[in-house]
């Protein structure tokens, strides 16, 4: 077995192997601590351990944050699946990691990663060659022959994101965060074993006051185990950035500052919010305004760096290329819905009640005739999808639109199949389909921050994605969790219902503001304002002569005439436009990395 590196992409031939590879292959021994650390090999030489063990076995250890694996290999004379599982056990609730363990007498390679999915690793795997990365597209780039997945344009289309272990590119896959995974080169096989589920106690006893004090305490040891020396927080003003800093000031004494980023006539800023948490913390604290109109070509390399292309990128990469920001361990809030679920109250009707859950629906659909302002319309459909429990979940829960005839079936039965709704309480629905959605959008979510943050030398830390505090929380009584109040909205002084009570609850009883600890999260929408500008241009530029045009998939969901509109109509975009722009851009990313790996 030959062993090599090149580039951030790790090599295991077998000499056999009928893979054709872009690059000239390196077949001997790679000495890690020489790495350059330019733009792609970053993945590697930033958080990788790298040490050989008994002469047999070589071991790669990605983390986000200090841990000294080799104790653990100290008194191990021998590897296999079962060791791993010990080993996968041992580490769930201790650090951030992907690993690759490498036995050169047997010709096998073992990986699995932290089932939080905050450490990425991809593979290919086929004719007798792996190749893994912890960048998706330099593996395609790498290889002769791959092609952007049809069904990866499906998920995109129906859902905005992948299910897990799926890639853009077809062969190319991800570490599936529960599993363990063996190579063996000598008969090209691949072994996978499922080694964690989610795990939650359900009609638990704990008080209110319990529920708070146990989140509270669960969220700031989250906080701390992933402290760096210099810290910084992304800042939007909305209770999750009010818990970050809390915690954060309750757990170190490291530098720490925060960072917000608005744009140019956006309709409502986040920055004045997230101004007032820094001073009431006591946070250094900097802001950045983008103008539209400065985006240029240069937003397709940071594209191309992104393993899930979201377009937060013409954003987020904002702040690191205006603020310099380098060697930062940058904490974000992300998603907090496991302790803070967020439900619809037409949800609590249809689900706590047996009445109701035949009421609404008949009700939905003897009132759809009629006409209602926008809010009471959706709320009837909402109650009329409710007839079909299996297509509200998926709508609603899943957030998936398959009613396009010309999807593939095979993932309409894949979204289905995922859905197991018949004798769960409400609260293991809820639970089942967070973790469901965990491995699809939270998970591209990650990797969007992630691979930013490394692509301008920063690491990137999830603290409402830890998996200890992500059981405990879904183990809190749901009448606790799910409980709501009156608090401000998101922007301006007005009122609105909040689901976020228990961390409300938790600021509250720390003598936090209730006009920050009581905010609703702050979230504009600005991606019209990019497509109203020089982005705009960009992307007609590619779009009006791309080739993937001509895709049969992409025919199929008719989303060439979308792009054929799109590239022939002059008109200024507002924030309605939200899910038409989001399908144009996915295409355009598509395009973009189609020619990136040709």
């Amino acid at each position: 077995m030959d062993i090599g590196l090149q580039d951030n992409l790790f090599f295991l031939n077998s000499y056999d192997s009928n893979v054709e590879l872009n690059g000239k292959f390196i077949g001997e021994q790679y000495n890690f601590s020489n790495i350059k650390k330019d733009r792609y090999n970053i993945y590697f030489t930033k958080t990788v351990e790298y040490f050989k063990h008994k002469d047999r076995y070589e071991i790669l250890f990605f983390s986000k944050s200090k841990y000294d694996i080799r104790k653990l290999f100290e008194n191990l004379s021998f590897i296999d699946i079962s060791v791993c599982k010990e080993l996968f056990n041992y580490l769930l609730y201790k650090v951030d990691y992907a690993i690759i363990i490498i036995d050169k007498v047997e010709d096998k390679i073992y990986s699995f990663r932290t089932p939080n999915g905050v450490v990425p690793m991809y593979y290919f795997y086929k004719d007798g060659t792996l190749v893994m990365s912890m960048h998706v597209h330099s593996i395609a780039k790498a290889i002769k022959k791959v092609e952007i997945s049809n069904f990866a344009i499906e998920q995109l289309y129906v859902m905005d994101c992948l299910m897990e272990p799926y890639t853009l590119y077809e062969g190319v896959y991800e570490i599936g965060r529960v599993y363990i995974y063996e190579f063996n080169l000598n008969n090209n096989s691949l072994k996978k074993e499922k080694v964690y589920s989610f795990k939650y106690e359900i009609n638990n006893n704990m008080s209110l006051e319990e529920s708070i004090s146990t989140l509270k305490n669960k969220i700031i040891k989250s906080h701390q185990k992933r402290v760096g020396s210099i810290n910084g927080i992304m800042l939007s003003g909305g209770i999750d950035s009010n818990v970050m800093c809390y915690a954060l000031k309750n757990c170190t004494t490291s530098s720490l500052e925060s960072f917000n980023v608005s744009v140019k006539n956006q309709k409502n800023s986040e920055a004045p919010y997230a101004k007032k948490v820094a001073d009431y913390f006591g946070l250094k604290h900097r802001e950045v305004l983008i103008d539209p109109s400065d985006i240029n070509e240069k937003i397709l390399e940071d594209i191309i760096n992104l393993n899930f292309p979201y377009w937060g990128v013409m954003y987020i990469g904002s702040i690191f290329k205006s603020l310099k920001l380098n060697g930062y361990n940058i904490f974000t809030g992300q998603d907090t819905r496991l302790h803070t679920p967020y439900v619809n109250i037409l949800d609590d009707m249809i689900f706590r009640n047996k009445i109701s859950s035949k009421v609404l629906p008949f009700l939905g659909k003897k009132l759809a005739a009629l006409k209602f302002n926008k809010k009471i319309t959706r709320a009837l459909e909402r109650c009329k999808d409710a007839e079909h429990m299996e297509k509200y979940l998926i709508k609603y829960f899943l957030h998936c639109s398959i009613d396009n005839n010309n999807v593939n079936s095979m993932l309409k039965q894949e979204i289905k199949e995922n859905i197991e709704y018949e004798k769960l309480s409400y609260q293991e629905l809820f639970n089942e389909i967070t973790w469901l959605r965990w491995g699809q959008q939270y998970t591209d979510d990650i990797k969007y921050m992630d691979s930013l943050c490394n692509h301008y030398y920063n690491t990137c830390q999830f603290p409402f994605y830890d998996i200890k505090l992500a059981e405990v929380s879904a183990s809190i009584p749901f009448k606790y969790s799910n409980k709501r109040y009156i608090g401000k909205s998101g922007f301006g002084n007005g009122f609105t219902i909040n689901n976020k009570y228990l961390l409300m609850r938790m600021l509250k009883d720390e003598n936090v503001p209730i006009n920050l600890a009581g905010r609703k999260k702050a979230v504009s929408s600005t991606i019209h304002l990019y497509f109203n500008d020089q982005f705009g241009k960009i992307v007609k530029g590619r779009l009006n002569d791309s080739t993937l045009l001509n895709n049969s998939t992409i025919i199929n969901l008719g989303l060439d005439k979308l792009i054929n509109q799109f590239c022939s109509e002059n008109r200024i975009y507002g924030d309605m436009d939200y899910s038409y722009l989001i399908k144009i851009y996915n295409v355009f990313v598509l395009d973009v990395l189609k020619s990136y790996i040709e």
